[in-house]
């Protein structure tokens, strides 16, 4: 997602440059045209429009932060495992605020999801299809990079 945000805002702001050429070169447009820019808004979509790209950038960024989160807390990426005290639900802080951030990540995932158009189709298959599975699932998919807990 990160790598189409770019082209975006530069396709919105080759729009809004296109839009200011016409409206520069055509000052009095005919009724039907000013009905439509009325309609749509111009000037809040022109304003808005920027805003929204930019938060889907800070939503990446921030959607990036938690997998980063969640890799840290699952030790993939080490050849050893991390002992934890699972008896009595003792955490240590930084479990604590990993699965704090694990929580959040599913929130706002699940919250995404049910926003309309906010997921590609192809996204919201891979999210289903891997994510949301149980565990025992996942291992017999991905036996490699699911391995059992000791």
């Amino acid at each position: 997602m990160k790598g189409n945000i770019q082209p975006a805002q530069n396709y919105v702001q080759d729009l809004l440059g296109l839009i200011d050429l016409y409206q520069a070169k055509m000052p009095n447009p005919d009724a039907e045209i000013e009905a439509e820019i009325e309609e749509i808004d111009l000037e809040f979509v022109r304003e808005d429009l920027p805003n929204i790209i930019n938060s889907m950038n800070a939503g990446v960024d921030r959607i990036r932060n938690i997998s980063d989160g969640l890799r840290i807390f699952s030790r993939q990426d080490r050849d050893h495992k991390t002992a934890f005290y699972l008896h009595d639900w003792q955490f240590t802080d930084e479990q604590k605020l990993q699965l704090q951030r694990y929580y959040d990540a599913n929130k706002f995932l699940v919250e995404l999801m049910q926003i309309d158009g906010a997921v590609s189709d192809k996204v919201r298959a891979e999210i289903e299809d891997t994510l949301l599975l149980p565990w025992s699932e996942l291992q017999r998919r991905q036996p490699g990079t699911y391995r059992d807990l000791p």
